[in-house]
């Protein structure tokens, strides 16, 4: 198997495994399934798991179809180098949502009456 076909059926299976988490979040509910997060302050906890889902399934399909903008243009190194960037920046701005969205939903009060 050579590097390429490698990289991408290893972003193909990283891609799924994301993806079946975050079906999992949305069908269970994110309760035991999202670490660090205060669930005694979350005003809502299904759309905290909707949300999450969301942002997830959006970052799977973005290592999908890195991979497979990586596999496509294997001799392009200028394709693949912007097709990158664009991929780090975008991975970089839902990791921003998904920290955005945790602090949206987490908006009661503790038990000392601060936020």
């Amino acid at each position: 198997m050579s590097d390429q076909v490698a990289g991408l059926v290893i972003s193909l299976v990283a891609s799924a495994l994301i993806l079946t988490i975050a079906t999992l979040i949305r069908v269970r509910g994110p309760e035991g399934l999202v670490r660090h997060v205060d669930w005694n302050r979350v005003s809502d906890p299904q759309a905290l798991g909707h949300y999450l889902s969301l942002i997830m399934s959006l970052m799977g399909c973005l290592i999908a179809a890195h991979g497979v903008m990586r596999y496509a243009f294997q001799g392009s190194h200028e394709m693949r180098n912007i097709g990158s960037i664009v991929f780090v920046i975008l991975m970089a701005l839902l990791a921003l949502a998904i920290l955005l969205g945790q602090l949206r939903y987490q908006d009661k009060p503790r038990r000392d009456g601060r936020r």
